[in-house]
Formats: structure tokens, C-alpha cells, sequence
């Protein structure tokens, strides 16, 4: 799977050709406390099976990219348009929660995603300033969503 390193000369390209498309950035809710929780092997393991989600998820010509720690992204190529992509991202939410990690007999794991999408030329104008915006725009939306949950 493609790292942060590819990601950035991929998006830095894709913004030269000046083509359409969307990213997709998707964090595990809670990795930390999961990580303490079930130690770091269910960690690994919880990344893994939430990779294989994804790349179950993802058409032939999109593509994946683990972005650094529980954050990946998805790189939707041209022809798709955002209201496609919010039903697709509506429907991986489903999947995410219908899939726990069977860790073990007695540990399955639940856990949810945030997500957020960003399009080019709209959003992106340059690969650092689309991981700093990328960033704050899940932090935001994983504090709304924490707040919602306890009201």
C-alpha cells in the first residue's frame, strides 16, 4: 500500500495535471484507546483488517494509501462526483460497523471511522496545505461527533 511519501508526490502530480478528482481521508475513532486498551498486536491486527475494508470497498481504479498511523486516504478518481462518493462513504460507515475485529474468542473489537472529502480544485491547492486542512477538518468533526454522542 502506498505511504505518506507516495501520496504526496501522487497529489502534487494530480494537482499539475489539473484534473478533477477527490481524497477521501478515513481515521479510526479511538485507535489510541484501543491501542491501551488491547495492546499494540490488536492494534496491528484492527489496521490490517480495517486495510482489507477498504480495499474491499475501493473500485479497480481508486487507490488506497496509508497516510501515517490510523489515518488512510482515498485517492477517487475523475468521473465520480460528490454526491457518488457521500452514498459510497454512507455505506462504508455501515461496513466498518457490521465488521468488528474478531481478535479473539472472547475480544471483538467494535470501532467507527471519521471521514472527510476533500475535492481539487475546490478544496486542495497544495499537497502540504492538503494534509494541514485534512487534519484539522477531522479533528473538528471527530469533537462534533463526540459531543453528539454524549448529548
Amino acid at each position: 500500500m502506498p505511504n505518506r511519501h507516495h501520496f504526496l508526490k501522487l497529489l502534487d502530480k494530480r494537482i499539475e495535471q489539473n484534473e478533477a478528482f477527490f481524497l477521501c481521508f478515513i481515521d479510526i475513532d479511538d485507535f489510541k484507546i484501543i491501542n491501551e486498551e488491547y495492546g499494540a498486536h490488536a492494534a496491528d491486527m484492527l489496521l490490517k483488517h480495517f486495510s482489507q475494508l477498504l480495499m474491499e470497498f475501493i473500485d479497480s481504479d481508486d487507490m488506497l494509501i496509508r497516510l501515517y498511523g490510523d489515518t488512510f486516504v482515498i485517492l477517487f478518481e475523475s468521473g465520480k462526483n460528490k454526491e457518488y462518493i457521500d452514498i459510497l462513504l454512507t455505506k462504508l460507515a455501515t461496513l466498518v460497523i457490521e465488521n468488528p475485529l474478531h481478535y479473539s474468542n472472547e475480544d471483538i473489537i467494535k470501532f467507527s471511522a471519521t471521514d472527510i472529502l476533500l475535492g481539487y480544485p475546490s478544496d486542495i491547492t497544495s499537497s502540504k496545505n492538503t494534509l494541514q486542512l485534512a487534519q484539522k477538518l477531522l479533528k473538528r468533526k471527530k469533537i462534533d461527533k463526540k459531543k453528539l454522542l454524549q448529548s
